[in-house]
């Protein structure tokens, strides 16, 4: 599996929970004209905007972007949604992104982004989360917020029932499935279709993708 370098949400259908004319700012490519952001309104914990990637892929990586104006203004506590079918009615699984953004934005963990000067952006890799919308939700209530470019990354080559997310499939996904069987929830890495139940569904995923990525 590798992290591509193409930016899969550029100029790729846009929508939002409010302002949703601007929606398309966020994903058009301008990062420096601050007339060109999403402007949620009102700024309340809940507000999302939304990517259409076309297709379902695998995620790994999001850049996200603050007010061209001022970097300080977004939202201080946000997480990231999949979803395969776009209903966001208890399928999409949850990927935490942020709890402290001005502390991430100017040190916490960014050492490279800190040393580099890139301090009007944060970057967020995690474990590959499969779906082919994307939500960008705040968790917070915050006055002066402001998205101005959110860029996402695909993992290619990753396999599809690797539950135990070693980039294999084989004899440890099968274990790990039976092991959380019946486990209902939220991106739970056993729950190979998403569809928030560990059953006899993934371990036919798992079984048919058997031995992939090896």
């Amino acid at each position: 599996a590798r992290l591509g370098t193409v930016n899969l949400a550029l100029n790729k259908p846009a929508t939002a929970s409010s302002s949703s004319a601007q929606a398309y700012f966020a994903n058009d490519g301008d990062k420096a004209d601050p007339a060109r952001s999403w402007a949620p309104s009102p700024p309340s914990a809940g507000q999302w905007w939304q990517v259409d990637l076309g297709a379902a892929k695998w995620i790994a990586r999001v850049k996200v972007f603050p007010w061209a104006t001022n970097w300080h203004d977004w939202y201080s506590r946000f997480h990231l949604q999949a979803s395969m079918t776009g209903e966001f009615a208890g399928e999409q699984r949850v990927v935490p992104l942020e709890q402290n953004w001005d502390q991430s934005r100017e040190a916490g963990d960014y050492e490279v982004q800190r040393l580099t000067g890139m301090v009007d952006q944060v970057w967020y890799t995690f474990q590959p989360v499969r779906g082919r919308y994307f939500r960008i939700v705040s968790d917070v209530y915050q006055n002066w917020v402001r998205l101005q470019e959110v860029e996402m990354y695909e993992m290619s080559g990753w396999p599809e029932g690797d539950a135990n997310g070693d980039g294999y499939v084989d004899l440890l996904d099968i274990n790990a499935v039976l092991m959380a069987f019946g486990n209902t929830g939220q991106s739970l890495p056993q729950d190979a279709n998403g569809d928030g139940v560990v059953d006899m569904k993934d371990l036919q995923i798992v079984l048919l993708q058997f031995s992939m990525g090896r």
